[in-house]
């Protein structure tokens, strides 16, 4: 039941009452109710539905009252939207700011068609999972099946993403959950409430949810929606698998169990171990594995969706909408000339750098070289950013000789915690910013540590350093190296002439470029700028979602700009409006990073063929191992289409840090050795001409690659084949669209904006796309940080151009989307309006009347014909009758049927609007109730007993039958598996499946479990009999918990009630 708004009357415990307030507690209302008579009246009453009935009191159609007719059109208009079109026909014509496309709604028809929705969206990178979870979402609401949503995403921006884009698309005003949002909640609720049950809509970090100290909070809420963003972070992993990643599949598992409907997103579904994907359909539905955690046969594919860019093709010419990708490798050539700084302090880098790798390397010591490897990193970064770190390493070497030695357990966490940092970094791609900065200064500390360490023992002759007497003397001399070589850095002398040439084909384009570094970020944008290549931009995970946005909404606004990211705030972003140029600073150690960079300009709406330029140090490391990386990722990338996540090279584990130092050990030995032969980065053979040492790492890659490649030959879904990729699945969901918009075609902002008037509100156009609403008092909550709200003056500015975000005086602008709060509110509102409580007291928005293309005066009645089952409304449709009298008084009245809006929304158009007094007494009023009748008994006839719905019934019933049958087919492998087969035996054998009469389970131990046919009984009794093993007892009471609640929400859908008409309105027709 809809929850009824306050002033409604209602009839419960055989009293009329008035509604004063209510609250939604999850799946219960509870009612505070205003007695209307009797002995009570006046007093009030709390109740609790469904527990107590409470009853909306309908009244009588009064035509005599009729209301104007823009009234009766926002009335009927806010049913044609909540209509329940069943599973062929989409609710979201209108979802929001963005422009559908047909691929974008198969996840969305997939959804609707599924007796509970539980969906793996595994679309590759760039096709817009956010917007297609989106559409889901929104979808969902305009049903009335989702009320509360939690939205589980990897920490940092990614969840600002989330944020914005259901903010301004669809209208959603997501909370963020943190540890100060729970603690405020539960400070303002009752002593012991769930501080989960009072966030309706929720977006929270995946590490922050997954605290022992949060799940038990969760564990006792549930959701509509949980949507589960990068899922593959949540694959059971078996025996590989780490502490947190036990966390984050226990968290997975909470989720799956405490939600309705499940949405998983990932674009790399599978990790090369088919158990790792079929852990992802096990949260989705436990039915579609087995025992062992293998897939049972294809059962998955419904529950699929994988499409790639090539499967993404204009519906009319079959031309591809994806550009393709032209990447080029830019070699950055250090001359002896102009850069001899430069070089200087690369080979004394490498002179103090390359002894201790090699002694790491021997004595097998891997942990003592991670802050040796940051440096060498930041060293092909920038100059500014190897100074930076030297900086720091030399003010923290005097204070150590200053302070002693530190303890080893000061090392040991410092070592765990910079190793975690890497073992995130390498999973996930980036870390937030301030886990950046703190493990640059734990790498600088480290560093310095050691270095002083080295010191000691030159000093007491321990350990010879060669031409200087210490190692601060060597550390001052590669800093002066280093501000000497600030004005001459080669990667930015590179980068500025990739710019010059950007700019001389392209004047006006914007460049993005993305580092790892904020000292790098800070130097590119000082010699952009000193170059007069562009105004420059900067973005960092230090700064603010409010700053963010901002510079994000300038990039894709305005032309000639340049963008320098890192990549902390790389994640998220959708830039490809106005950039289709994007130059990486330094190689990463792992590709992933590089995907996640380049699609933020490859992605869906992107022009022009996106250009990537990847810069590498000629005669260095970046060329000898990295770019022969990078090769070998974008191979794998056009051959397979896909990336995994473990595509890289480790510096988080002792067997990742040995392939790393034995690639690079003897780099000082090679530095700018040009006659080294040039990578070429399209040759095949990514491995040919390297030396040993970097052979043996790339073959090591290749070990780890074949694993994918052999997945992607089983599993041809993951790439050329897609899943749920074919044209009848585009076909299906256009028609789906078109259908739900031509049985629902109403103009969501003009009802909006006639549903504000008729509460009392105001609208105002301020521009020819732009209006300001006034809100009645009533409908101003929730609205808060909402784009175009005002909570000071209660006013909204939205507008009808999905393009503008902003008005013409620079103010941000809404946009109305099906699922945004305004338009739940205008809804809720107007169809309150159908119980004919305001018509006691004045007009009647039910009952209208206009001038229109009829004969003689006509009547049109509208009904809402439904079909209800345990869980609410499964089909519900707006039709219309009309009456017209053959004669004059007195004369037979004809009758026709109209099933479909556009059949009688023509009667109404708001030109045809008159005056309604007297209407009813001068045409009707002699045989209004007689055409009343005969049209509700035609009503009744053409829907009730009417071939569409006989046949939605049929097939509703049809596919939760076979849902059913899956459902038992399933426990009949599950007993086996845990059980074994029945054993022979005379015992008498209990009706199957008929749980209500299942013996008790003592009942079952005495006739002996083991000979029971009945899965669920030979279960029961297995699950009791303590002679068996505990955990398959407790895996066999976990099958039958899953399989009785998932049979008892089958039996609520499958509970059809008889098909049902509600008079609705009547409209009062008269000739021109």
């Amino acid at each position: 039941m809809t929850t009824l708004l306050p002033g409604t009357e209602v009839f419960a415990r055989d009293l009329r009452w008035e509604v004063v307030a209510t609250e939604s507690l999850g799946a219960q209302t509870l009612y505070r109710l205003r007695c209307l008579q009797g002995d009570l009246s006046g007093q009030e009453l709390d109740l609790l539905s469904p527990f107590e009935p409470v009853a909306a009191i309908r009244r009588a159609l009064r035509p005599e009252r009729a209301a104007p007719l823009a009234a009766w059109r926002a009335y009927h208009q806010a049913f044609l939207l909540e209509q329940a079109l069943g599973p062929d026909a989409l609710l979201v014509a209108q979802p929001g700011r963005l422009r559908l496309e047909p691929y974008q709604l198969v996840p969305v028809l997939r959804a609707v068609r599924m007796s509970r929705v539980r969906l793996l969206l595994a679309d590759g990178v760039g096709l817009g999972k956010t917007i297609q979870a989106g559409l889901v979402i929104t979808e969902l609401i305009a049903r009335r099946v989702a009320h509360r949503i939690l939205i589980v995403s990897p920490a940092g921006p990614l969840l600002e993403q989330w944020r914005v884009e259901l903010a301004e698309r669809f209208g959603l005003r997501m909370e963020r959950i943190d540890r100060e949002l729970l603690e405020t909640v539960r400070k303002a609720n009752e002593l012991g409430a769930n501080p989960f049950d009072s966030i309706p809509l929720g977006l929270v970090s995946i590490d922050f949810l997954k605290q022992e100290s949060v799940l038990t909070q969760l564990e006792r809420a549930s959701y509509d929606v949980v949507v589960i963003d990068e899922a593959h972070h949540c694959m059971d992993l078996g025996v590989a698998q780490e502490r947190a990643d036990s966390q984050r599949r226990t968290l997975a598992d909470l989720l799956a169990r405490r939600s309705d409907a499940l949405l998983l997103l990932t674009a790399t579904p599978h990790d090369g171990n088919d158990r790792s994907f079929a852990s992802l359909c096990e949260l989705l539905d436990p039915s579609l594995v087995d025992g062992r955690g293998q897939l049972r046969g294809e059962r998955y594919r419904p529950f699929v969706v994988r499409r790639l860019k090539h499967h993404i093709t204009d519906p009319a010419t079959g031309v591809p909408r994806f550009r393709e990708r032209v990447v080029t490798p830019c070699p950055v050539i250090a001359d002896p000339a102009r850069h001899a700084a430069f070089i200087a302090l690369q080979r004394g880098l490498m002179a103090m750098i390359a002894p201790e790798l090699r002694r790491a390397f021997r004595a097998r010591q891997f942990s003592d070289v991670l802050a040796y490897l940051a440096l060498l990193k930041r060293s092909v970064s920038s100059v500014a950013a190897c100074k930076e770190t030297l900086d720091v390493v030399a003010s923290r070497f005097q204070r150590i000789l200053t302070e002693g030695a530190e303890s080893q357990d000061s090392r040991r966490q410092r070592l765990r915690t910079l190793r975690e940092y890497q073992r995130r970094l390498d999973r996930f791609g980036t870390i937030s910013a301030e886990e950046e900065q703190e493990q640059r200064m734990l790498e600088a500390e480290d560093l310095a540590q050691q270095l002083v360490a080295l010191d000691r023992e030159v000093r007491s002759g321990a350990r010879r350093q060669a031409q200087r007497a210490s190692v601060i003397d060597q550390i001052e001399e590669l800093i002066g190296l280093a501000a000497e070589a600030l004005s001459a850095d080669p990667k930015l002398d590179q980068l500025v002439a990739e710019l010059r040439a950007i700019r001389a084909a392209e004047p006006r384009a914007n460049v993005l470029i993305y580092t790892e570094y904020t000292d790098s970020q800070q130097a590119v944008a000082r010699a952009v700028d000193r170059a007069g290549l562009g105004t420059v931009l900067l973005m960092s995970g230090e700064d603010g979602a409010t700053a963010r946005g901002e510079v994000t909404e300038r990039f894709r606004s305005a032309d000639g700009l340049v963008l320098v990211s890192t990549d902390a705030a790389a994640e998220g972003l959708n830039l490809q409006q106005r950039c289709h140029h994007l130059i990486h600073l330094e190689l990463p150690f792992n590709p992933n990073r590089l995907e996640q960079r380049n699609g933020r300009i490859d992605r869906f709406g992107q022009t022009h063929d996106p250009m990537v330029r990847y810069l590498y140090l000629r005669a260095t490391f970046e060329e000898r191992i990295l770019l022969r990386l990078i090769a070998k990722y974008e191979r794998q990338r056009a051959r397979l289409t896909f990336v995994p996540n473990t595509l890289g090279l480790s510096a988080a584990s002792d067997l990742g840090e040995a392939r790393l130092l034995e690639g690079l050990m003897d780099e000082d030995e090679r530095l700018f050795d040009v006659a080294q032969s040039r990578f070429d980065f399209g040759q095949p053979d990514e491995n040919a001409g390297s030396d040993t040492a970097t052979r043996e790492l790339m073959e090591e890659i290749d070990r780890s690659l074949r694993g994918f490649e052999d997945a992607a030959r089983t599993n041809r879904w993951l790439g050329d084949l897609g899943m749920n990729a074919d044209a009848d699945q585009l076909a299906a969901a256009d028609a789906a669209r078109a259908q739900g918009a031509s049985v629902s075609a109403v103009d969501l902002a003009r009802f909006v904006c006639d549903a504000v008037r008729l509460d009392g509100g105001d609208v105002r156009d301020m521009e020819p796309t732009v209006s300001e609403l006034t809100l009645p008092p009533d409908w101003a909550f929730g609205l808060d940080d909402l784009p175009g709200y005002l909570p000071a003056t209660r006013q909204l500015r939205v507008t009808t151009d999905r393009e503008l975000t902003r008005d013409g005086l620079g103010n941000p602008v809404g946009y109305l989307g099906r699922a945004h709060p305004l338009v739940r509110r205008a809804l809720d509102r107007v169809r309150h309006r159908a119980l004919g409580g305001d018509a006691q007291h004045g007009q009647d928005v039910r009952v209208s009347a206009a001038r229109g293309p009829v004969a003689t005066p006509t009547l049109l009645f509208t009904f809402v014909g439904r079909v209800l089952s345990g869980v609410g409304r499964e089909l519900e449709r707006v039709v219309g009758v009309r009456c017209e009298l053959a004669g004059g008084s007195g004369a037979p009245i004809h009758v026709t049927y109209l099933p479909t809006p556009e059949a009688w929304l023509s009667l109404a158009e708001q030109k045809q609007a008159i005056r309604t007094t007297g209407v009813y007494e001068q045409h009707f009023a002699s045989w209004y109730v007689q055409a009343q009748a005969q049209a509700r008994a035609v009503a009744e006839q053409e829907f009730c007993a009417g071939l569409p719905t006989a046949a939605f019934i049929a097939e509703r019933r049809s596919e939760l039958e076979a849902e059913r049958v899956r459902q038992q087919d399933w426990l009949r492998a599950r007993a086996t598996e845990i059980c074994g087969s029945p054993a022979p035996s005379a015992a008498v054998q209990a009706s199957l499946f008929d749980l209500s009469d299942a013996p008790t389970p003592n009942t079952v131990l005495a006739t002996g479990w083991a000979a029971l046919d009945d899965p669920a009984l030979r279960l029961a009794g297995f699950a009791v009999d303590v002679a068996q093993p505990a955990r398959a007892r407790g895996e066999a009471d976990g099958v039958l918990r899953i399989y009785r609640q998932r049979l008892a929400a089958l039996d609520e859908r499958a509970a059809l009630r008889p098909p049902e008409v509600v008079e609705l309105g009547a409209l009062m027709v008269v000739p021109v």
